[in-house]
């Protein structure tokens, strides 16, 4: 028997083509070979000095910025290798400059998987090459909604450098519309140096995207620049000294200046901030931008405060830009006497009713003698109105005058009212 088995070759190869067929069997099973598909690879573009060094530069559209691709291999080799993926565009490898379009073969590479096992799509790209257009911009500074800490606000803002020259394909730098340096001044209570990326927006207004940017250089190097922040401290309670230009019409006279608001708040620098308090708090509003000449009336006059405020002082935030300066124009050998709102009668309000007045104040217009008007006081106008048939609501209602002897009406008088309807108290015993 042991003879037998020594001598019999043909068993023993066919045993040994039986165990390794097992064996495939066995491992194609367990790690079988597939295909894996991979989209969205990055395509990285080499030696763009090729196209540079002519004055040109390239430019690749979204849609060629990335490639599929497909792995061949047994499942361990050729699963999850997205992160191991390269896919290269060689420049130089541009056969014909002259050509429409210029494409750029593919080549990728998968570290473990053979050359032939690797399949791409598209297996080239197109490549636009544009003239190199550079451009000057200023850098503008914006800190978006972030403040200083309480009591300051941003003097002056500005990069360091103040401008910056941007290269890239003419397509792309010709969109540019402004370039940011957008950084955070929250809560600072100091001059600061801020480090700042540098945004770009294109003639939309959009920010321009990744995509786009990449292909620029900067004459900074990086797209990054420091932003010098100086900060000034506030002071409130600041109230305007209005000087007026020009004469009434004939007959008419100046009776009252009055601005609205009537104090704001400012920030600047020590000195600017020393000197104003050495003013009584007061800015002077020069009498050119308030005209009075030829008026018979009362107006109105806008004054804008970046105008009349000098350099080292500013705005503090969410002050309005401009004042609104109220001129009185009354006829000569007259007065305006301010009665207060309270003290007007009340004729026929209905029972159920509270009235309230929307303003503190009632301005009668009185004409007479020199002295008579420089005596007259407010108690001695009867003012009332009349309220018959008024429900709840708003209402602008005439104001009877009553005048004492000497003394004429020279203009109409009115009041705004609100009327509403009482809350009753509710009131009771709770019985257990």
């Amino acid at each position: 028997m042991k003879k037998r088995l020594k001598n019999n070759i043909l068993l023993k190869c066919v045993s040994v083509l039986i165990a390794i067929m097992i064996w495939l069997f066995v491992v194609n099973i367990n790690d079988p070979v597939v295909d894996r598909t991979y989209t969205g690879i990055p395509v990285k573009v080499i030696n763009g000095a090729y196209i540079e060094s002519s004055g040109n530069m390239y430019r690749l559209d979204d849609e060629q910025q990335t490639v599929t691709v497909t792995l061949h291999g047994n499942s361990s080799k050729v699963a999850r290798r997205n992160d191991d993926i390269t896919a290269v565009a060689d420049l130089t490898q541009i056969v014909d400059m002259n050509s429409s379009p210029i494409m750029v073969p593919v080549t990728v590479t998968c570290p473990g998987v053979n050359a032939e096992d690797i399949s791409v799509t598209p297996v080239t790209i197109k490549v636009d090459i544009e003239e190199k257009l550079t451009q000057s911009f200023i850098i503008a500074v914006n800190t978006g909604d972030t403040a200083p800490g309480q009591g300051y606000e941003i003097g002056q803002a500005y990069a360091n450098p103040e401008k910056v020259s941007i290269g890239g394909p003419e397509s792309i730098v010709s969109k540019i519309d402004r370039v940011v340096a957008s950084v955070s001044v929250a809560g600072l209570t100091g001059n600061s140096v801020r480090k700042a990326d540098l945004v770009i927006y294109d003639r939309n207004g959009d920010i321009m995207t990744e995509s786009q940017t990449k292909y620029l250089t900067f004459d900074t190097g990086d797209p990054e620049v420091e932003v010098n922040v100086e900060l000034w401290k506030t002071q409130s309670d600041v109230v305007f000294d209005v000087q007026v230009g020009g004469t009434p019409a004939e007959g008419y006279m100046l009776e009252s200046v009055d601005t609205t608001p009537d104090t704001i708040t400012v920030a600047g620098t020590k000195d600017a901030l020393e000197s104003l308090r050495e003013k009584d708090l007061k800015i002077t509003v020069p009498g050119k931008y308030v005209d009075i000449q030829g008026l018979n009336q009362n107006t109105e006059i806008k004054v804008d405060l970046d105008e009349i405020l000098p350099d080292d002082l500013k705005l503090a935030s969410n002050m309005a830009d401009s004042i609104i300066v109220d001129v009185t124009i009354i006829p000569q050998g007259s007065r305006q006497v301010n009665c207060i709102s309270t003290d007007i009668a009340v004729d026929n309000l209905r029972p159920g009713l509270q009235l309230v007045y929307d303003q503190k104040e009632v301005v009668v217009t009185v004409k007479g003698m020199p002295d008579a008007l420089k005596a007259i006081r407010p108690e001695q106008i009867k003012l009332s109105i009349d309220l018959d048939g008024k429900e709840a609501g708003d209402y602008t209602v005439p104001v009877t005058v009553a005048l004492p002897a000497g003394f004429t009406l020279v203009d109409t008088v009115s009041a705004t009212v609100h009327l509403s309807e009482k809350e009753e108290i509710q009131s009771g015993i709770d019985i257990e």
